[in-house]
């Protein structure tokens, strides 16, 4: 399980499942992961805010609820033809069967961070796939060093951020505590056979297919990480969110690319530009910080983010589902999911 400040509590949502008897069987940076018998796993989205692979002692008011719906929103009426490990509702086929849950047996259940899973223990792909439309992040100083990205030879003299014809898969490892590490194409391939390159490809059609339609809203998504499995061809965990993908305005990105100069993204930038500036014992940024050593977890533990950084940050997560969905957080919460 990854590191919890020993001063935060767990969000509301959890704490009512495990007074109601529930097993938590996976607590991560962002979400907890409840076992439903007989009915499969519900992924809990908090509000929880995690920087440089530390959880920061803070919320992002209704982060967890925009994960969540644009989750949803992605697999149920974007990308229909890829299968997904969402099960729908009985009672509204249109919902997700978290609402079945809060209409039978849990009936103070927030559905609106909430998602009823499919259980694929066993089956998941032993890697983060990341797909990249523009060539930044960790693989970008691999390539600055060898020319290659994902053990593919790439052309040199590309600029951080550049727009690829065709979005690259640079897979990478799953680490528990801190940075996950890259991997090879071939790598990935070795490990998932025949199945993982088709999958691969369903994934990156699925990309292409979320590109298109984030473009007709002037909206980039610079790269993205997709969790799955190859095994059964299904698309699983969170999808094409402000905490797993990069988002940039179109014009915003144009403008920055002409100054050589980083997009400003549309997520929790803001939070990490204050972390970065923070001053520690051991120095300025917490960046610098390692969440191996205890002494820099005590120190993140007791840190306050300043109000107007979560406001803000909490402005931006809306602001991109109201741009992809077409609604409000809570319209789309009501309409689409029962909320």
């Amino acid at each position: 399980m990854a590191h919890i400040p020993a001063g935060i509590k767990i969000d509301q949502t959890s704490a009512y499942l495990l007074n109601a008897g529930f097993k938590m069987i996976h607590q991560g940076k962002v979400r907890d992961t409840f076992e439903i018998p007989q009915r499969g796993l519900l992924s809990v989205a908090s509000d929880r805010v995690s920087i440089f692979d530390f959880v920061l002692n803070a919320r992002v008011p209704f982060k967890g609820a925009c994960l969540t719906a644009l989750t949803h929103f992605w697999m149920t009426e974007i990308l229909t033809s890829l299968q997904n490990h969402l099960i729908p509702s009985n009672i509204n086929p249109c919902f997700n069967a978290a609402y079945d849950i809060r209409q039978t047996i849990l009936p103070e259940l927030n559905i609106g961070n909430c998602l009823l899973t499919a259980d694929l223990r066993g089956f998941m792909d032993p890697a983060e796939l990341i797909f990249r439309k523009c060539f930044g992040g960790s693989v970008y100083k691999n390539y600055l060093e060898t020319g290659m990205a994902a053990g593919i030879k790439m052309e040199p003299g590309l600029e951080k951020w550049t727009e690829l014809e065709k979005a690259l898969f640079t897979p990478s490892t799953k680490e528990e505590v801190g940075h996950d590490l890259n991997i090879t194409q071939e790598q990935y391939y070795a490990m998932t056979g025949k199945k993982g390159e088709e999958f691969i490809v369903k994934l990156s059609e699925a990309y292409e297919t979320v590109l298109n339609h984030a473009a007709a809203k002037g909206i980039m998504i610079l790269d993205t990480k997709l969790e799955g499995s190859s095994k059964l061809g299904v698309l699983a965990d969170e999808c094409f969110t402000p905490d797993s993908s990069r988002f940039c305005m179109r014009d915003e990105y144009e403008r920055a690319m002409a100054e050589h100069a980083d997009p400003p993204f549309k997520d929790k930038q803001i939070i990490r530009n204050w972390g970065k500036q923070v001053k520690t014992p051991w120095g300025i940024g917490i960046d610098n910080l390692k969440p191996q050593i205890p002494e820099h977890v005590d120190f993140i533990d007791k840190l306050e983010v300043p109000e107007d950084v979560l406001k803000t940050a909490s402005f931006e997560y809306h602001d991109i589902v109201h741009r992809l969905t077409g609604k409000e957080l809570h319209f789309y919460q009501k309409e689409n999911m029962g909320v």
